[in-house]
C-alpha cells in the first residue's frame, strides 16, 4: 500500500479481524462496517459522505470488503452516481458491469438508479 502511495483504507467488512494488521503496521483506517439489512440506503449515505471527504482531502484511498460482489461493485456505482461522475442510472449500471464483466442483481441495479436520493437527504 505505501509503494502505490495510499494513505487510507476504507474497511467496510463487518468482521474486524484485519483492523489489527492496520495498526500494526501504521496504516490509516476507517470502519465503516457494511449493513445488509434495510438500511443500506443510510448506510450509503454516510459512506459516500466520508469516503468523499478522504479523496476531496487528497487522500489515495482504497475500498476494501471480505469480496468483491454484486452489493460492493453496486455501492462504488452508485457513489459514482451520488458524486454525479455519472448522471444517467443506466450509464452507471452500464459502466459497472463492464468494469466487472457481469451483470448486477435486480437489488444491486435499484441501488444505483436511487443512489441520486442520498445527496441532499
Amino acid at each position: 500500500m505505501r509503494e502505490n502511495d495510499f494513505h487510507c483504507i476504507v474497511n467496510i467488512s463487518g468482521a474486524p479481524h484485519n483492523l489489527q494488521t492496520y495498526d500494526e503496521v501504521g496504516v490509516p483506517y476507517r470502519h465503516i462496517p457494511l449493513l445488509t439489512s434495510d438500511n443500506i440506503d443510510e448506510w450509503c449515505k454516510n459512506f459516500f459522505t466520508e469516503l468523499n471527504a478522504l479523496l476531496s482531502a487528497g487522500n489515495r484511498t482504497i475500498v476494501h470488503a471480505e469480496e468483491v460482489g454484486d452489493q460492493v461493485v453496486s455501492i462504488m456505482g452508485a457513489y459514482l452516481r451520488w458524486l454525479g461522475v455519472v448522471n444517467e442510472p443506466t450509464d452507471a449500471v452500464t459502466l459497472i458491469e463492464r468494469l466487472t464483466n457481469r451483470a448486477l442483481e435486480p437489488a444491486s441495479r435499484a441501488l444505483i438508479f436511487r443512489a441520486h436520493e442520498f445527496r441532499n437527504a
